[in-house]
């Protein structure tokens, strides 16, 4: 994607719900421009799954092919 517009961006809220479910959520967001679209990919995670989203973003990113 070196040869594309790209912002990737990644932020950490608390979430809880009306059942009582709560906890730390991460949120990823890669944007690609390869005019004239536009591509998001999203991924939400909760830290309490103990499971390594990071690099499974790291594998999507890495596996996206714009021709």
């Amino acid at each position: 994607m070196a040869d594309r517009d790209a912002l990737e961006f990644r932020f950490t809220f608390y979430y809880e719900d009306r059942l009582g479910n709560k906890g730390r959520v991460r949120h990823r967001t890669l944007a690609i421009l390869n005019a004239p679209l536009l591509f998001t990919f999203n991924m939400l995670d909760m830290p309490a799954d103990n499971k390594d989203a990071q690099s499974e973003f790291d594998a999507l990113r890495d596996s996206i092919v714009l021709a």
